[in-house]
């Protein structure tokens, strides 16, 4: 092992608190009120900043819970109180593809604008979004999925149909069992919603907005570093 490697290994130990045993797929920069994550062992740990997040590991968030998460392919998430919120795939830049699921609850996101080809979903149980850097709102009751845009914007596709609709910037769509017609389901929204949208879901796409506090900006570059050092030490073969 090299140096170099023995140094970032080192560091890495310090700064990651993973809950699991899988790789790191994003970490805490900031965690408010009850906060769980429950991993694919069924095995739950009280979140914190700094914590480490894994493919399979689920978020839950109680009444007076709020968390945000930096993940490797630089996309941020808000989640909002009493949500419940699954991530099954994160890729790197490189690998392009990501999945996340809402089982319940609301999220707030911004996601990396890489290149064209990128895709990431974000899953309901009656709808698939496909995005290609945006951010947006996605919530789901048990019953209806909305979908707001702020910024690009959000293909819906129904569960089990072809049929699809963009949901572009100042949109809004919302869905139920009872939809028959997808486009019919989108609509621009009115100052008033879109105020109420952005109510306490904000995202910060970079450290330096006042969205973000200072702790929050230790702790994304933290976040970062750790998620670097990660990927570094993923690319490189470790021989004793």
């Amino acid at each position: 092992m090299n140096p170099i490697t023995i140094f970032l290994f080192s560091i890495t130990l310090l700064y990651t608190f993973s809950a699991f045993s899988e790789p790191n797929a994003g970490v805490f920069v900031s965690v408010t009120g009850n906060v769980t994550v429950k991993g694919k062992d069924a095995k739950e740990m009280k979140a914190k900043n700094g914590l480490s997040v894994s493919d399979g590991d689920t978020i839950i968030t109680g009444k007076d819970g709020k968390a945000r998460i930096i993940f490797k392919n630089q996309t941020i998430i808000n989640i909002t109180e009493s949500s419940s919120f699954m991530i099954e795939n994160v890729g790197s830049n490189e690998q392009k593809k990501s999945s996340f699921g809402i089982l319940f609850g609301k999220i707030r996101a911004v996601v990396s604008k890489t290149d064209g080809n990128s895709n990431h979903q974000f899953k309901t149980k009656t709808v698939v979004a496909g995005i290609r850097g945006t951010e947006f709102n996605m919530a789901y009751d048990g019953n209806t999925t909305e979908v707001a845009t702020f910024n690009g914007g959000v293909e819906v596709q129904t569960v089990g149909s072809t049929e699809s609709v963009m949901v572009n910037s100042g949109q809004k769509l919302s869905m139920d069992s009872t939809t028959r017609n997808l486009a019919s389901s989108v609509q621009t929204m009115s100052a008033q919603t879109l105020a109420e949208e952005n109510s306490n879901t904000q995202v910060a796409e970079q450290a330096a907005s006042t969205e973000i506090t200072a702790v929050e900006t230790n702790n994304i570059q933290t976040a970062e570093t750790t998620l670097l050092m990660d990927q570094m030490m993923d690319n490189e073969e470790i021989t004793m």
